[in-house]
C-alpha cells in the first residue's frame, strides 16, 4: 500500500507571502498574495490523551496533519476546509502550525507531520 492511498482526506493550504503574478505598462512586477491550494491530499488526526494530577483527570486533544514529502509547506501556513473522500468537512477551523515534524525512512523523506492548533 503506497502512502499516498493513506491520505483519505483533503484540505486547502494557504502559504504565506507574494507572488508575481504579471506586470504594469511600465514592466514594474505586479505582486499578489499567494493563491490558495485546494484538495490537497491529507490525512487529518485527533487523538486525545487523559492527565492526572493530584486533584483532577484532564484531557488533552492533539491535532495533526499528514501530508506527502512533495507538498510544500511553510510554518506560517493557514490550513482551511479539511474534507473527507464524500467532501464531507471534517473541521470547519482555521488551523496554524505547531510544529514540523519530518518522517524518514532511512535517508528519504516519506511525509511531512504538522502539529496543528486553531489559527487567530
Amino acid at each position: 500500500m503506497a502512502f499516498a492511498d493513506f491520505l483519505v482526506h483533503t484540505c486547502t493550504i494557504t502559504l504565506p507571502g507574494k507572488e508575481q503574478t504579471g506586470v504594469d505598462d511600465w514592466g514594474r512586477p505586479i505582486y499578489q498574495d499567494k493563491q490558495p491550494i485546494d484538495n490537497v491530499p491529507c490525512r487529518f488526526i485527533t487523538k486525545n490523551s487523559n492527565v492526572f494530577d493530584e486533584v483532577s483527570q484532564n484531557f488533552i486533544f492533539t491535532t495533526s496533519l499528514l501530508l506527502l514529502p512533495t507538498q510544500a509547506i511553510d510554518e506560517e501556513m493557514i490550513i482551511t476546509n479539511i474534507k473527507d473522500v464524500n467532501g464531507y468537512v471534517l473541521d470547519a477551523r482555521k488551523f496554524s502550525v505547531k510544529e514540523i515534524l519530518p518522517r524518514y525512512d532511512a535517508s528519504e523523506l516519506v511525509n511531512w507531520r504538522l502539529e496543528i492548533k486553531g489559527a487567530k
